[in-house]
């Protein structure tokens, strides 16, 4: 090791027991990725950076997960196709760790990650694979703003701390995936009773990931939330299941006394989303708040006019503003037992006069910024379906 990595060695005396012992105390990752870096800190001071990246094996997509880092984050919402990235893939592949202790800027061009974190005054790197069992979840990197950093036993140390976050992830994706299989067979089950299709729900999630990306800056929204959005929205209708068939099934315009019934699918759905964390405990506190105010007020408008609540404006739950232009969208370009498909431009029209009378204006501005993009998950996500 060179000198000057042991005059940057900290004198601290460190506590294991006490640091870990905080991971007990947080229930997101997000919550104990920071209590880990402060771990590797008190014994290694210029680490400065933890970041863990999903991989969407049916997209190739991997994407940020969680992370810590001093002072500004070089990624948020970073994703980028696995299979364009030679030294990553080498890395899932050969499931062997890498080293970089100078991270060349001019060497690194070819790769938004290295350039990214590079350009913030990053110079040493260690990234490890995640595996769970032969199923490859993703990476975990550790950065440092010195060169020369990652020697042979602060390789050591951070190799053990990666290891642990490989457990705390395969934990953490067990309950995600217990919680979205829940949420997914109950929304499911609302989706044959109304004729909406399972890919109308992907494509929501899609859509609804599409804006909440588009908005994150200047909303502060961190990557967990915009999954979370993305893994809650198909249970938007859910309380569907509550209402009875005739009204449900009606191939043609409700009266007034069905549409009124019809809206109590938002009341019944936070009822029945309630008694599921009563009754399962999937979620966080805050997990659970999001998906009550999607399921609730996604039917709310920008103007007032909207139900259960008549919510206006910002007073309306973000999530909530979000579903519902995915939503509609969606509606008006997919065929119903009740109305045929709208073509594109009709609908693209439709929430443009919409914009800030039912629709949260900046939701739509974000959506509509990159038509193709919405194209092209009409056509991945499309069904072929016979209400005859």
């Amino acid at each position: 090791m060179t000198m000057g990595l042991h005059n940057l060695q900290s004198n601290q005396v460190v506590e294991p027991v006490s640091i870990l012992s905080e991971l007990h105390g947080h229930t997101n990752m997000s919550d104990k990725l920071p209590v880990l870096l402060e771990f590797i800190k008190q014994r290694h001071r210029f680490i400065n950076r933890i970041a863990v990246a999903r991989y969407d094996e049916t997209t190739d997509i991997l994407k940020t997960y969680v992370h810590a880092t001093d002072g500004k984050n070089p990624l948020p919402l970073y994703q980028a196709k696995l299979s364009e990235s030679e030294s990553l893939t080498e890395i899932m592949t050969q499931r062997k760790p890498r080293i970089l202790n100078n991270m060349n800027p001019l060497r690194s061009v070819n790769s938004e990650h290295s350039k990214k974190v590079t350009e913030i005054g990053f110079k040493s790197s260690y990234t490890v694979p995640l595996f769970q069992a032969d199923q490859f979840l993703g990476f975990v990197f550790f950065n440092s703003n010195i060169l020369d950093a990652m020697q042979r036993n602060v390789v050591t140390d951070l190799t053990v701390v990666a290891h642990l976050i490989n457990v705390l992830i395969i934990n953490e994706l067990t309950f995600i995936k217990t919680t979205k299989g829940v949420s997914h067979s109950i929304a499911t089950l609302a989706s044959y009773r109304d004729l909406e299709t399972g890919q109308h729900l992907i494509r929501v999630s899609h859509f609804s990931r599409i804006i909440a990306r588009g908005i994150a800056q200047e909303h502060g929204l961190s990557d967990e939330y915009v999954e979370q959005l993305f893994t809650f929205a198909p249970l938007h209708d859910i309380g569907k299941i509550a209402v009875e068939d005739a009204i449900l099934c009606k191939p043609a315009k409700l009266t007034e006394k069905e549409y009124t019934k019809m809206q109590t699918h938002t009341i019944k759905g936070r009822e029945i989303i309630i008694s599921l964390q009563q009754n399962l405990d999937l979620l966080s506190p805050q997990s659970c708040e999001i998906l009550e105010n999607i399921v609730c007020h996604h039917h709310e408008a920008w103007d007032g006019s909207g139900y259960p609540d008549k919510l206006a404006g910002l007073a309306i739950p973000l999530e909530a503003r979000i579903i519902t232009v995915a939503d509609v969208f969606d509606a008006l370009t997919s065929r119903r037992v009740y109305k045929e498909r709208w073509p594109f431009d009709k609908a693209v029209d439709y929430l443009l006069e919409k914009r800030g009378v039912q629709f949260d204006p900046e939701c739509v501005d974000k959506f509509l910024e990159n038509p193709e993009e919405l194209k092209t998950i009409i056509e991945n996500f499309d069904e072929k379906v016979d209400y005859e």
